[in-house]
């Protein structure tokens, strides 16, 4: 703790345990603002490219079993798309935030 008294090595081999342990890795996916809301194949490739996006985070953290996605605005929707996808395993996305997006 900054400021504090100085930790024993194994009060801070504890806390940088505790910190590791609850860390969050945040990965973007820039679908470079591509107008998917008029296009349905941009939808769909955005939504794939998604999909891939998710498979390949849980074979570099094979510890980790399923992600969080939150989107904004058309994002939403993809994150939702998702889910209709043939190549997605619903049991790796735990949660969807879906900010200012349409609900259709």
């Amino acid at each position: 703790m900054p400021g504090g008294p100085p930790l024993s090595q194994a009060a801070a081999a504890q806390e940088k345990a505790m910190f590791a342990a609850n860390r969050i890795d945040v990965y973007v996916a820039d679908l470079r603002e591509e107008l998917s809301a008029f296009n349905g194949q941009i939808l769909s490739n955005q939504t794939e490219f998604v999909v891939d996006c998710i498979n390949s985070i849980l074979a570099r953290h094979p510890q980790s079993t399923n992600v969080i996605l939150v989107g904004h605005s058309m994002g939403g929707v993809i994150a939702r798309g998702v889910f209709l996808s043939q190549h997605f395993v619903p049991s790796t996305v735990s949660t969807i935030f879906a900010i200012a997006s349409p609900q259709l």
